[in-house]
This record gives C-alpha cells, structure tokens and sequence, in this order.
C-alpha cells in the first residue's frame, strides 16, 4: 500500500499544477494567459472607441459610445467565463485526482461531489461586470475618459489583476473542495479522528504566510492558524490563505500526525525562514556598505562604480530578485 509520503507528494503536485493554471490565466511570467489576453484586446477596442468618442466631441457632436463599449464588454466577460470555466473544471479535476492518491493511502474509498464550479464561474465573471458598470458610468457622465485605460504610472478602471486575483482564488477552493468532499463522507466511516495538514509550495517566493502554515496538522474540523502576511484571517479552514496562493493540504489520522514526514516538512520551513533571515541581513549589509563607499545603495549599475561596487550591486539584485529575501 502507498505511504502516506505518496499523499505528500500528492499534495506537492496539486501545488505545482495549480500555479499552472494559474499561469493559464496570465502572471507576469506568464503574459499570454488567456485573461491577460482577452484584457489587451479589450483594451485595443476600448481605445478606438474612445478616440472615436473624442473626435465627435471636438466636432460639435456627443457620442456617448455605450453601445460600443458594451459590445467591448461583452466580449471580453465572454472570453473570461470560457477561460474561467475551463481552468476551474482543471482544478476540480485536480482535487479528484489527489483524493484518489490519499484513497490508496489510507486504503478508504473517495466519492465524487459535485462541486458548483458554475457559481465560481460566475463570481470571476462578476469582477468584470463591475468595471464594466464603472466603465459605462464614465462615459454617461463625461468623466475623464483617460480613467477608463489609465497611463503609463496609473491603473484604469480596465484591469485584468482583479480578475485573475479572483480567479487564482476559486481555482484553489475548487480542488480544496473537490478534494476534501470526496475524502470526508470516506473518513467519517472509518470511526478514525482525522487532520489536515497544510503543504506549502517552498521556493524564493512563497509568502511569510504560507511558510509559517507548511507542515501545520490541525483537526479536520479546526481551522489552520495563519499568522504569516499576506493571509485573508488569522485562522482559516483550508487553503488558499491569501491570493494567488499555491498551498495545498492533504488528510491525516491525528494518531499518525506526529511522524518523521510532519517533522521533515517543519524543518523545511524553519531552514528557509532561517535564510531569508541570513539574507535580509546581508541585504542590509551590502546598502551599508554602499553607502559608505559613498554611493547609492540600490542595485542598479553606474558608470563610475569600480569591480567591487559591480559585484555588490549583482549580490544585492539577486537576493531581491528572490522574493522572500527582499524584506
């Protein structure tokens, strides 16, 4: 029979597959994403419609351009609920595939729950309706039409992040939930006290919050205590923990909890905590000695600065670069 370091690495994997369909929708590693797309499209069209707009006002005529922007609209929520459907129906898929790994664990039998990814659906494609709403208020009311795209340093009412922040945040409650409805009615036969245990994706760019929670087993009906930034609640029943959030959790008997794995998983939090530490010092300590070489102690290059100056300044930019080291 698997070991309960199968359900692990199960869990491990929902990690990995879930920042891929994370990425689906758009990051900024990742901007062809379907959701990033179908914004810069919109984005394309809003634009002639509103120089068109511009045009027939400086000619003595109102264009009010609502028909227009509606149609705009309409396209992108439609490109947004197809990329939402088909993810979520991904990651549900994903919840089922990781309950069946823990089956074979624990040698119970999972049931497959329905799982209304349909209302997920709809509360993605709701972030886009209010814009659009802003967006139609703007025009109705001759606001400032420069709010709608924004500029170079400004946010438009027209951004894909909100979105894709919503939809990051379903896609991680529909594999939780398709996972543990499948587990439970299974565990609860079993007359075993059951737990949870959160399994953080561990890399330069997890958050505190998620660093702190990896390893942590609480009682299947007790809620995770999430004390690291960013986090939604200082307790919560099942990840995700704050957006964009690749934590997973897998199931337990709380008489086998205390192993050499939940052992293993805290000393991988605590040792990359411990480096994070050991680097925001020498993030302070190579500013300090910038500064005292009486230049400005940031990490972009200058014509004037020696090797050493050089070296210090790539030290420093990589350590930022790795996202939990940089303060």
């Amino acid at each position: 029979m698997p070991s309960r370091r199968s359900s692990i690495s199960a869990a491990l994997r929902t990690n990995r597959e879930l920042g891929k369909l994370f990425a689906k929708l758009g990051t900024a590693a990742h901007p062809r994403g379907k959701v990033l797309v179908a914004y810069r499209s919109a984005r394309r069209a809003l634009r002639t419609v509103l120089r068109q707009r511009a045009l027939a006002i400086k000619q003595g005529a109102w264009l009010g351009a609502h028909w227009e922007a509606r149609e705009v609209m309409s396209g992108l929520k439609d490109s947004v609920r197809v990329a939402a459907d088909t993810t979520l129906d991904r990651a549900r898929a994903l919840g089922w595939k990781q309950a069946v790994i823990e089956g074979r664990v624990w040698n119970i039998e999972p049931q497959m729950q329905y799982v209304d990814t349909v209302a997920m659906t709809d509360a993605i494609v709701s972030v886009v309706e209010q814009q659009e709403r802003a967006i139609l208020a703007t025009l109705a009311t001759g606001a400032d039409p420069a709010l709608i795209l924004g500029g170079d340093t400004t946010v438009g009412l027209l951004r894909p992040d909100t979105v894709i922040r919503e939809g990051t945040h379903w896609l991680a409650t529909a594999a939780g939930l398709a996972l543990i409805g499948a587990l439970r009615p299974a565990m609860q036969a079993t007359g075993r006290a059951w737990g949870k245990q959160a399994i953080a994706a561990i890399d330069g760019v997890t958050t505190e919050c998620c660093l702190r929670v990896h390893g942590q087993i609480v009682p299947e009906d007790k809620k995770f205590h999430t004390t690291g930034s960013p986090a939604f609640a200082e307790y919560q029943d099942w990840p995700d923990f704050h957006w964009n959030c690749r934590t997973s959790g897998t199931m337990v008997p709380l008489d086998e909890a205390d192993d050499d794995l939940t052992e293993i998983l805290l000393k991988q939090s605590e040792d990359e905590q411990g480096k994070r530490q050991d680097a925001r010092l020498r993030i302070t300590e190579i500013m300090e000695t910038l500064v005292g070489k009486g230049t400005i102690p940031d990490a972009r290059r200058r014509t004037d600065d020696t090797e050493a100056m050089t070296e210090l300044r790539e030290e420093l930019l990589a350590l930022r670069q790795r996202g939990g080291y940089s303060g």
